[in-house]
């Protein structure tokens, strides 16, 4: 009986978290491939003065620990210019900027990028 009230307080938790964690998200299907997504995200952003911190391969990265991960990669950006104003209004909103889109191949080979919706970081 405790072995599946065990089992049972981990899958509400889980549940919990999954949805704790999309709260915000506004998630979007692409037609390219990841590295390709993250190329046309960059160039874009090049054109509109966005700076690029770095992007950050995770399916390398786990190869390097003998993990099999979809391609999984992450892109890290912002604008100064209309980042320390918020953070100087809003201190915490520091804890999502810079901001970041993850792109990632599913078991299915579809490619998503989900990121921060503006409303959810402008409501901090």
């Amino acid at each position: 009986m405790k072995l599946i009230q065990t089992g049972l307080l981990l899958f509400l938790l889980s549940i919990a978290l999954i949805s704790h964690a999309y709260d915000g998200l506004v998630v979007k299907p692409s037609a390219y491939s990841v590295a390709e997504t993250l190329d046309r995200m960059k160039s874009i952003m090049k054109k509109k003065e966005i700076t690029i911190f770095t992007r950050i391969n995770y399916a390398q990265g786990a190869k390097s620990v003998v993990i099999d991960l979809q391609a999984t990669e992450l892109l890290i950006f912002g604008n100064p210019k209309l980042g320390l104003p918020l953070m100087l209004s809003q201190p915490k909103a520091a804890i999502d900027l810079p901001l970041k889109a993850i792109v990632w191949k599913d078991k299915e080979g579809k490619v998503w990028l989900p990121y921060n919706s503006p409303d959810y970081t402008h409501d901090l």
